[in-house]
């Protein structure tokens, strides 16, 4: 099991090298900032769903492992008009801060199979300016809300 100090390393890594927070997409932090202190303030019971765009990476969460005391189940939401970016990234995840979890499914983000209500936290990083049926987005990440 990964302890607070791997996720902290993780986090960093995801500062420096993915999000290039000092230099490109400074707007990374304040997200990186709140997923970890929620990590820390979430009741060690609560579930968590990440929707994210892991087939950039090859399947890979970046997310998943600010969760690492919770119950996570990451989505690959595959988006039509990024499809041919399918594992363009994974180079940038070799890095020994860089925690590799695997998606636990793959499916369309309006239509992710989850069961109704079962996520007490919904992350959907960096994917909902790809998505072109947005009213359905927003309606599955209700559906799956507790």
């Amino acid at each position: 099991m990964m302890n607070q100090l791997q996720r902290d390393q993780h986090i960093n890594f995801l500062r420096e090298k993915v999000f290039q927070v000092d230099t490109k997409w400074p707007h990374y932090a304040r997200l990186l900032d709140d997923l970890k202190n929620l990590s820390e303030t979430l009741p060690d019971d609560a579930h968590v769903v990440i929707l994210e765009r892991a087939y950039i990476y090859n399947g890979l969460s970046l997310f998943a492992p600010i969760f690492p005391n919770h119950r996570v189940t990451v989505v690959d939401c595959h988006i039509a008009s990024t499809a041919e970016r399918a594992g363009y990234q994974e180079s940038w995840l070799d890095d020994s801060r860089c925690i590799r979890r695997k998606a636990d499914i793959e499916s369309s983000i309006t239509e992710t199979g989850l069961p109704d209500a079962c996520a007490d936290l919904l992350i959907n990083p960096n994917v909902i300016h790809h998505v072109s049926d947005q009213r359905a987005m927003f309606q599955e990440m209700r559906r799956l809300l507790k």
